[in-house]
């Protein structure tokens, strides 16, 4: 409704939050696109954090490097196993959390927040909208902890 009126009378909404949506993937990252300047960023969820446990070594790839949707980009070691980074939109590679390379254990205490791994240029919006949304991401954990028991 207040969309409608704010078009309806030319009028913009700079509203910092509009621009900002996060989506989550099959494979436990979550993606925070923005809008406005075409860049995301990426992380673990908790759920991954929680299933790996003590997370010892990130590998990021390299500043600029092209990262392909569904290909792996790095990897996250933990003292349980070896996980692969997937992406679920194209990009390159443009900030690395170096924080989280120095302190792993960051990823395990902030996955969501202060432990994002990649910001990403990305005009992938049509792979971005085809990724789950918080309450679909619920709801796949609640599936996955049924077909656990």
């Amino acid at each position: 409704m207040i969309s409608n009126f704010l078009k309806s009378n030319n009028i913009k909404n700079n509203s910092p939050f509009r621009s900002f949506c996060t989506r989550y993937s099959e494979s436990h990252e979550w993606i925070k696109f923005n809008h406005r300047n075409k860049t995301c960023t990426l992380g673990i969820t908790k759920y991954a954090s929680d299933q790996l446990k003590s997370i010892v070594n990130i590998n990021l790839p390299d500043l600029n490097s092209t990262i392909t949707r569904k290909q792996p980009f790095g990897n996250i070691e933990s003292t349980k196993t070896v996980a692969d980074l997937f992406s679920d939109v194209d990009g390159k590679a443009v900030l690395l959390n170096s924080d989280v390379i120095v302190d792993p254990t960051i990823v395990s205490h902030s996955p969501e927040d202060k432990g994002w791994l990649i910001k990403m240029e990305s005009n992938d919006f049509e792979s971005f909208n085809k990724m789950m949304t918080k309450s679909e991401y619920g709801q796949f954990l609640k599936d996955i902890n049924k077909s656990n028991v």
